[in-house]
């Protein structure tokens, strides 16, 4: 163990004597390194060293180590602090030999590596530059002017570019001051990301991405995000998780692809253990699954190179998935009943969640030709030729052979929806605006390719393509650029509560942000569920939007949308080609060979149904109207992190038999296929007509 350097030096150099660089300030350490400079000048001359004169006056000593003394003072400071904290979690029992970090995979979209650093390298860089600085400091001040003599930093700068190497996060150029800031702040996120388990909020929870090495630097090398991942989503408690990854200025930061994990069983135990393996009865070589938290890591089948679900495996990997205890009845279609071995790298990551297919090369044009040669498409506004009952006539007449007596009544239809309710009072009562009911899940996004659809809340369906172009190519007058750069700001935020900490925090914006929503529902509020079909709004582009209509002979969900005293939708249709990753179930990407005759067709087997077009959706169950099935197998609701969740109970869907039905009333029933993971179904809509 080296002790840390307590800041003696042959130099007159005016410092705290018997202090330690790492309680000085950045002001103290760079004073510190100007009378450095100053002494190695004035030494140099009244040696006469030839060429010295006033090289160093203003520390730009562009080709020697101690050029960056104050660097690598700070960078030795950070390090020793590192180390340090390293040292406490050891004491406390919570890390061993290693900690991890989670870094994206440069070579695979979508992948992300878990990579173990072990202690005992982080204890070494911090001895070399704990001997570095002790090297350069404790010499005569002329010798930092003598090349031969300014080579003691080579050992620091070679173990920080392997640590970094092993990262895949490579500093090109030589500068060496990028190399070591990069190294050990890098390393100190990296430590405090360990201590959280990966998914804490280290600066709070507004903290999503954290660039290195922050302001020490005119140049960001990398940077910490927070990324959610596939299967793994649940096991996390639903918490994005802190990914280290290259800082390219301009991607997007919003609608990324959920990722796969690739990390082995020993890492993955570290940090998010105890993990147990299951092992093959009197072969405990051949190991069956890996028992984790309230779940179970198992192999998986790959989803075939053919299909848009198809992910790269490299040799060296088994492909697996998470799945809840819960859902013990596993889709054995999909599993895979080939078993692990101890030194395998898993790759952890299938889901049967809708995801954005980045592939899909289908364009706007492609899109606007087919739903206009279907007859899908028409202008916003727009009604189409039909009769609508406006009233109901009800005649009673009574009889006999003396008298006839006759009594005609007429009953006015009325009703209001709730969506109706919600956009009426928004429109007409903004003293009184209930913020929170943007949050709920009143949104619909269909895809333009797949016609798959998901569920979603309303703040975030105006933040998707098509509301965004709708806002930006109309009339909206702002008093306020600032307001306006916040308004859609916190639209594409992927914080859902965004906007109503933006409205409350900000009662001089309320008109114009009031207004700006107003627009939005103004332009949704005629889409829905229409008789039998579904109406959406689509702005693919600058010109102005389409109403879309689907039939109900194309998608067989369409009556789950039926706008009620209790739920409704507002619907878009986004350019997005969304698909399960699971090979077999739901429409895929149609790209350029898409032919309108391929959607229709209602899909009445469930055969037929796992490859029709897919309504994503959640539900809050009425007791009275489970399936027999899992009514005994009601659960009481925990949350990982131990916060008070919102429903007390949940219900296992493990239990489902083929058929059950849940009941929505006049609505109709959802007839269960199979169950999937993650408490997911595979259901088949029917409409109440259906039951006679």
């Amino acid at each position: 163990m080296c002790t840390p350097f307590d800041g003696h030096t042959s130099f007159t150099a005016p410092f705290p004597e018997n202090g330690s660089f790492q309680y000085c300030t950045a002001a103290d350490i760079l004073s510190f390194c100007k009378e450095v400079s100053r002494l190695a000048n004035e030494t140099a001359f009244d040696m006469g060293l030839a060429g010295a004169g006033g090289h160093y006056n203003d520390l730009r000593m562009h080709h020697r180590p101690i050029d960056h003394l104050a660097h690598l003072i700070e960078c030795r400071n950070i390090i020793l602090l590192v180390w340090k904290s390293i040292e406490q979690m050891k004491l406390a029992a919570y890390c061993r030999q290693l900690i991890s970090v989670r870094v994206l995979d440069r070579t695979r979209y979508g992948f992300a590596r878990l990579v173990r650093i072990e202690c005992s390298r982080i204890e070494q860089l911090e001895i070399a530059f704990e001997t570095c600085i002790y090297q350069v400091i404790s010499r005569e001040p002329a010798m930092v002017l003598i090349d031969s003599g300014i080579t003691v930093a080579n050992d620091v700068s070679a173990a920080c570019r392997e640590l970094l190497t092993e990262l895949d996060m490579n500093v090109l150029g030589t500068d060496l001051k990028d190399v070591w800031r990069c190294a050990v702040h890098a390393l100190d996120m990296a430590v405090l990301s360990y201590a959280g388990a990966h998914t804490q909020f280290p600066g709070g929870d507004k903290v999503s991405s954290v660039t290195l090495p922050g302001p020490f630097l005119e140049k960001q090398y990398f940077r910490f995000r927070r990324r959610s991942f596939s299967c793994l989503g649940e096991f996390l408690g639903g918490q994005e998780a802190w990914v280290l990854e290259m800082h390219l200025p301009g991607t997007p930061q919003v609608d990324l692809p959920h990722l796969y994990l690739s990390t082995d069983a020993v890492t993955f135990g570290d940090i998010w253990g105890p993990m147990w393996k299951s092992c093959v009865l009197g072969d405990e070589e051949r190991i069956i699954r890996y028992n984790v938290g309230n779940g179970v890591v198992l192999p998986w089948n790959v989803p075939s190179p053919a299909s848009r679900g198809a992910i790269k495996v490299r040799k060296d990997e088994v492909f697996c998935h998470w799945m809840s205890d819960k859902d013990s009845r596993e889709a054995s279609s999909l599993a895979n009943s080939s078993s692990l071995h101890e030194n395998d790298i898993i790759l952890i990551g299938a889901s049967f969640k809708l995801h954005s297919n980045g592939e899909c090369r289908s364009s706007t044009n492609d899109h606007r030709q087919r739903l206009r040669d279907s007859g899908s498409l028409s202008e916003p506004g727009t009604v189409r030729n039909g009769r609508i009952m406006s009233a109901e006539i009800v005649q009673l007449q009574v009889g006999s052979p003396y008298a006839t007596v006759g009594v005609q009544r007429e009953y006015k239809m009325r009703g209001r929806s709730w969506k109706q309710s919600l956009i009426e009072d928004w429109k007409h009562r903004p003293a009184t605006r209930n913020i929170k009911f943007l949050e709920f899940k009143l949104g619909l996004e269909v895809s333009t390719c797949t016609h798959n659809a998901r569920r979603r809340r309303l703040i975030t369906l105006f933040g998707t393509g098509t509301m965004l172009n709708y806002l930006r190519n109309g009339s909206l007058r702002w008093t306020s650029t600032e307001c306006q750069e916040r308004f859609y700001s916190a639209l594409q935020s992927p914080d859902h509560t965004e906007f109503r900490k933006l409205y409350e925090s900000q009662p001089g914006w309320r008109t114009d942000l009031g207004n700006a929503i107003e627009s939005c529902l103004d332009a949704l509020a005629d889409t829905g569920k229409s008789g039998k079909d579904l109406e959406l709004f689509w702005a693919p582009d600058s010109e102005p939007g389409h109403k879309v209509t689907l039939r109900s002979s194309e998608l067989s969900w369409i009556g789950f949308l039926e706008d009620t005293e209790t739920s409704g939708t507002l619907a878009v249709l986004e350019d997005k080609c969304l698909e399960l990753s699971a090979p077999r179930i739901g429409k895929k990407c149609q790209n350029d060979h898409f032919h309108p005759r391929r959607v229709g067709g209602r899909l009445s087997t469930p055969g037929e149904l796992l490859d029709g077009s897919i309504l994503e959706t959640s539900v809050l169950l009425n007791e009275n109207c489970v399936p027999n099935s899992i009514r005994n197998g009601r659960i009481k609701n925990v949350r990982r992190d131990g916060s008070t969740p919102r429903h007390e109970y949940r219900w296992s869907v493990s239990l489902l038999e083929e058929g059950d039905r849940f009941w929505f009333g006049e609505k109709g029933y959802l007839k269960t296929i199979t169950p999937l993971s993650q408490g997911r179904i595979l259901a088949k809509w029917s409409g109440s007509w259906d039951m006679l």
